[in-house]
């Protein structure tokens, strides 16, 4: 016999809820509860990465930005061209900006 999974999700998502209920899933309403084997969120600083337990699922991963966001994208591919002596990026990324560093936009702007 299998075990009653426990959900969590916070943020809308009713079709997600609805097809959770149907197989045979139990919400928990609470969504700062440390219950539950999967947390449904839409903001992933709604889950406490560090108190995951084995087994417990999330739809986001901790400290992701690193490389999905343009910008962080950026600047490691820049960090390990000069740490590493990669492949000049211009070679294979596209040309790109970060505009809250003010060497950027100096040559974003030339």
């Amino acid at each position: 016999m299998s075990r009653t999974r426990v959900f969590i999700i916070k943020g809308g998502y009713n079709d997600l809820k609805e097809a959770l209920l149907r197989r045979g899933g139990v919400e928990n309403p609470d969504s700062k509860s440390t219950n539950f084997d999967l947390k449904w969120t839409l903001n992933a600083k709604d889950i406490d990465y560090i108190a995951l337990k084995d087994g417990q699922m999330a739809n986001h991963f901790g400290r992701n930005r690193e490389i999905t966001t343009k910008t962080g994208l950026t600047s490691n591919l820049r960090h390990s061209y000069s740490v590493h002596n990669l492949t000049d990026m211009d070679d294979y990324y596209p040309r790109a900006y970060d505009l809250s560093d003010p060497q950027d936009v100096g040559d974003f702007i030339l």
